[in-house]
């Protein structure tokens, strides 16, 4: 899949044509341009072989298009094997084909499109391709060509344009490789409408940034960001998806291109051969996407992609994802620096109190020995030791913490020990080689050398193992990318390694890690070789923090999470958890985030201040102790994505000028499922980013399953519950559901698949009510009937009030309601709402029936509705 290149990119993508089309931008009038056609066509194509070549010019403004032969030239053997393009191999593969050469010359317009067409000796005639493997040759430049797409064909400065045609049913793709030392070429999107880019913000963060026809560039180029993925639609329709690999990014310099520039440091995997860019082409982007994801993985890792590798028993017995199956509580937002042994016991203590319970508590930075305690970011670590003054009791914190019920303990450190490194005085350094490192700056600090790094993280990680700590949040990754040239050279990869080496034995948070280097390396990489690290899912933070007293940050950190999951989600292929990050629930935008975490995928998990607590938030965001985060199958991650088919992955929904769009963001409980399918509950989260609550700006989005709910006992009819409001509407296959949100406003939206149908019923279940994620509280759901009875089941892994969605016709024909085992009543009519649980209500004017199995605790509870059907 690989291409050598030089000169200027530009990519054309679009939706099927009647036949394959190259666009040329000539100097003038009248340019004339030798053209080639290699065509290698199926022996069954035609009895006759083709005689000539004929290429119809059409200006671009319009006017008489213009025919030229291209006489056939002969080739064979040798000669054959000279003229054929070097890509023909990639084109053809092993398929037996007849291969034929025209050559001739085209006088171009300054913009016109050509044509091909074959005509053969027994008078048929051919638009190249029609569906042949094809090669177009403008000048010294090769082009495959292809039915479904329209090549662009650029000469300029004597170099000449590369191009990828586009199929909408499998897209194509390349990886073109550009020489070293070449000059910085640019890449630019033929008719482009609109676009997205992922971009480095910070040396530690990655940020989206969504435009129509021309690149955001920034006045003063020492403030151009590098771009790492660009998503494009053309007018035409078609998706354009472009990611640098390390150490190459794309940067705009140039409304209307960008250029293409690398950094030689640490390069992922070498560049011997020169730099290189992935380019594929579609007209669907989460397809588009995908393959992409894929490419690039295999690429990565010598040509195998990771996704398929099994997880090791003893790993999946125990995977680290399960740790954020449960609530957490992180200290850095309600202590900063100054967390203490006391305010940590203390935190816990009042959550429980409010009634909820944590069952994962995060000690964030401050809690170390080091210096420096009043020089923000000049801490130098001392010993692996807490600070003795803070934690007068070491990490026997973890062991109280435990005693109150939280079942993981986790703490944080930098990747180089501290934000400023190693102290040189203190037992770390004494034990340890240290190196001096220069930052671009030109401060210079300690850090432990390459040579120790492993042993240093070992006895480290082994004494935090000892002591009851049982997940490590690892921030500051993306330091060496800060450091001169030689520096990080020669110690990056060590640390990355001892990095992943301890990950194996013990599940670690990346944080402030949106190097490309280590997405590439420890996402796609490393992390994504089959090893059991990989296996043991590690989280990786997918954005910025949260910042509680910056207004304009909130819904631009909603936006961000969603639209860094192009990249993160897309490329870790659910294998890595991504994270959100931490809030507060009393906040003004506390539900914002709250129905934001609800559907990412992630760790739900709050830093509130102690006694400052909304419980109703908490309540709708947990059970049993339990967040209720959407899984992957099996437990796998399942990162939110944006709704790349109704066009959210190219609006800014927080700029005003982008009119009223809501965000909707979307994921699937998919552990969730019924008929032996496995099918899941989507779930959408839909968010007015438009200025602030005060503003009460209202918007309106429709949202919709994104595939048609169908199993064995269904029809594709789905109930939209919104979990913030907690009412019910009947959707009907292929329809959508209105949302209607003021600013700073979000709702989430669970599609409960109606099933029943084939038997004579139509019901639902929606989960745990009173949740704004309540479809993650189910394990499964099964129907089953004879010609006169029907019977569902619903097994939900925590009791609680469950609902379910009984249609109208079918109402009646309820002849019992049962919770594991227990007969609640004979029909529907006349069940009411009791003082004690197992208790059950029905609402014949909603169609919903609220099953109380009572108070929330983890334990499966099976609800069964025996029906009567004839």
């Amino acid at each position: 899949m690989s291409a050598t290149i030089t000169g200027r990119v530009l990519v054309a993508a679009a939706r099927p044509a009647a036949k394959s089309t190259v666009r040329l931008e000539a100097a003038a009038d009248g340019t004339l341009l030798p053209v080639a056609v290699y065509a290698a066509l199926p022996p069954s194509s035609s009895s006759s072989p083709p005689s000539h070549c004929e290429a119809h010019i059409t200006p671009l403004s319009g006017g008489t298009t213009t025919v030229v032969r291209l006489a056939a030239v002969a080739a064979a053997g040798a000669a054959a094997d000279a003229a054929r393009p070097a890509s023909v191999s990639r084109l053809t593969g092993s398929a037996p084909l007849a291969e034929h050469f025209f050559e001739g010359e085209v006088a171009a317009h300054e913009s016109c499109t050509v044509a091909f067409r074959l005509v053969f000796d027994d008078g048929h005639e051919e638009w190249v391709p029609n569906g042949k493997s094809a090669t177009v040759i403008v000048g010294d430049a090769v082009h495959p060509a292809d039915a479904t797409s329209a090549l662009v064909i650029t000469p300029s400065d004597g170099h000449s344009t590369r191009v990828l045609p586009a199929s909408p049913t499998a897209p194509s793709q390349a990886i073109l490789t550009f020489p070293r030392g070449s000059a910085r070429p640019t890449l630019s999107v033929a008719d482009m409408a609109q676009h997205a880019v992922v971009e480095r913000s910070q040396l530690w963060w990655l940020e989206g940034r969504a435009g129509e026809s021309q690149f955001h560039v920034e006045s003063d180029s020492a403030k151009r960001r590098a771009v790492q993925v660009v998503v494009a639609q053309t007018r035409a329709g078609g998706v354009v998806v472009v990611v640098p690999f390390p150490p190459g990014f794309l940067r705009a310099d140039a409304a209307e291109a960008l250029t293409l520039d690398w950094d030689d440091r640490h390069v992922v995997g070498g560049a011997a051969e020169g730099y290189r860019v992935y380019v594929g082409v579609g007209d669907d982007v989460q397809g588009v996407l995908g393959a992409a994801a894929e490419a690039i993985r295999r690429e990565v890792n010598g040509g195998v992609d990771v996704v398929g590798s099994a997880i090791p028993a003893s790993v999946a017995a125990n995977p680290p994802s399960q740790i954020w199956d449960y609530f957490a509580w992180c200290t850095w937002d309600a202590f900063y620096k100054e967390v203490t042994e006391a305010k940590v016991l203390a935190g816990v203590e009042e959550l429980h109190r409010v009634g909820i319970p944590v069952e994962v508590v995060l000690i964030d930075d401050g809690w170390q020995d080091y210096n420096n305690k009043d020089s923000e970011y000049k801490q130098e670590l001392v010993s692996i030791l807490p600070d003795m003054e803070k934690f007068p009791n070491g990490l026997d914190i973890c062991r109280a913490l435990k005693e109150k019920g939280v079942k993981y303990v986790g703490v944080w450190h930098t990747l180089i020990g501290c934000w400023n490194g190693v102290s040189p005085d203190g037992p770390i350094g004494k034990k340890y080689k240290l190196t001096k490192v220069t930052k671009r700056d030109g401060s210079v600090l300690h850090v432990v050398d390459a040579v120790d790094v492993s042993s240093f993280y070992e006895e480290m990680h082994q004494y935090l193992r000892d002591n009851g700590v049982d997940f490590v949040k690892v921030d500051h990754q993306a330091f060496f990318d800060d450091l001169v040239p030689e520096d990080s050279d020669r110690l990056w990869a060590a640390y990355q390694k001892a990095m992943i080496e301890q990950a194996s034995k013990m599940p670690a948070v990346w944080c402030m890690s949106h190097s490309p280097n280590i997405i590439f390396d420890s996402i796609l990489g490393k992390l994504g070789s089959g090893s059991a690290q990989r296996e043991w899912q590690n989280t990786f933070r997918n954005s910025d923090d949260f910042w509680p007293a910056r207004p304009a940050s909130h819904t631009w950190h909603v936006y961000t999470n969603a639209i860094n999951t192009l990249m993160l989600g897309t490329f870790s292929a659910g294998r890595t958890i991504l994270d959100w990050d931490m809030f507060h629930s009393v906040h003004t935008y506390g539900w914002l985030h709250g129905c934001a975490r609800a559907v990412s995928g992630g760790p739900v998990y709050v830093s509130d201040k102690p006694g400052s607590h909304d419980g109703g938030l908490l309540r709708a965001l947990t059970a049993g102790g339990r967040g209720l985060r959407c899984r992957g199958a099996g437990g796998a991650a399942s990162p939110a994505r944006l709704d790349g088919a109704s066009g959210a992955v190219f609006v800014d929904p927080t700029r005003a000028a982008a009119g009223a769009s809501l965000l909707a963001v979307r994921n699937v409980n998919a552990n969730v499922g019924g008929g032996g399918d496995g099918a899941g509950v989507e779930v959408v989260g839909v968010f007015n980013c438009l200025g602030d609550p005060a503003d009460r700006t209202p918007a309106a989005a429709w949202v919709a399953p994104e595939a048609a709910a169908k199993n064995a006992a269904g029809a594709g009819d789905v109930v939209a519950w919104f979990g913030r409001a907690q009412v019910a509407r009947v959707v009907p296959a292929g329809k959508a559901v209105p949302v209607l949100l003021e600013s700073g406003d979000a709702e989430v939206v669970s599609f409960a698949p109606i099933v029943g149908a084939p038997v004579g019923v139509e019901v639902a279940c929606l989960g745990l009510l009173g949740k704004l994620n309540g479809g993650a509280a189910i394990s499964n759901w099964t129907l089953s009937g004879t010609e006169s009875t029907a019977e569902y089941r619903a097994t939900v892994w925590v009791s609680g009030v469950i609902g379910f969605y009984v249609g109208p016709a079918s109402a009646g024909k309820v002849v019992a309601v049962e919770v594991n085992g227990t007969t609640l009543g004979s029909s529907l009519e006349g069940l009411t709402a009791a003082s004690s649980s197992p208790s059950a209500r029905w609402s014949p004017g909603t169609g919903i029936l609220e099953v109380d199995s009572g108070k929330e605790v983890v334990g499966d509870v099976t609800v069964t509705l025996r029906f009567v059907t004839a």
